[in-house]
């Protein structure tokens, strides 16, 4: 033994061995000891507010809705529901007391009584007034407002947002309006 290990040639090639083996033998028990960590992945939705804003000078109310998140936070359609009581109290030419000067240029109405904004609002963004004027009907006899017949009436607002992102039942992105609100109001209508 003596004789193979005194050349240095021989003992760098068993040191070298010797060195392999040991990586060897640890690189084994560390695969061996370890354990399958757990990973999870975290799926957020980004997450949509928005409220009415309300600018009120004399009779006239200007109405506006505010997608009121974060610049992370999601894009979003809006739409508003406009009530007014008691229900004679508006007129389209047909005596009401007052009518209102509803934007459709901006605003699509549908059958469901919501007033559709047509443009996807960026978190800090504001529709523009779904109407701005409260026209009284009644007039005297020269054309001015007349209030002899006031009676208190109300406009009531009420606003729903989405994002303008959603999945349909297939799993398939959507991303027109008209589509992610029909999956909207399907999940929001309790079934009986």
């Amino acid at each position: 033994m003596k004789k193979i290990l005194s050349s240095k040639r021989n003992k760098m090639i068993a040191l070298v061995a010797l060195l392999i083996f040991t990586l060897a033998i640890g690189i084994t028990l560390a695969l061996m000891s370890t354990e399958a960590g757990a990973l999870t992945n975290t799926f957020r939705i980004k997450p949509v507010e928005s409220e009415i804003e309300e600018h009120i000078s004399g009779m006239n109310k200007a109405p506006v809705v505010r997608n009121t998140g974060d610049e992370d936070d999601a894009d979003c359609y809006v739409r508003l529901r406009v009530t007014i009581s008691p229900d004679n109290a508006y007129g389209n030419g047909d005596g009401g007391l007052f009518t209102l000067d509803y934007n459709t240029k901006d605003w699509t109405k549908k059958d469901d009584g919501f007033w559709y904004y047509k443009e996807a609002l960026a978190p800090g963004a504001a529709t523009t007034a779904l109407f701005t004027k409260v026209q009284w009907n009644q007039t005297d006899d020269e054309g001015n407002p007349d209030y002899s017949n006031f009676k208190e009436f109300d406009i009531s607002l009420y606003q729903e947002s989405v994002q303008t992102l959603a999945l349909n039942a297939a799993g398939e992105k959507v991303t027109d309006a008209a589509s992610i609100w029909a999956i909207f109001d399907n999940e929001t209508t309790p079934t009986p």
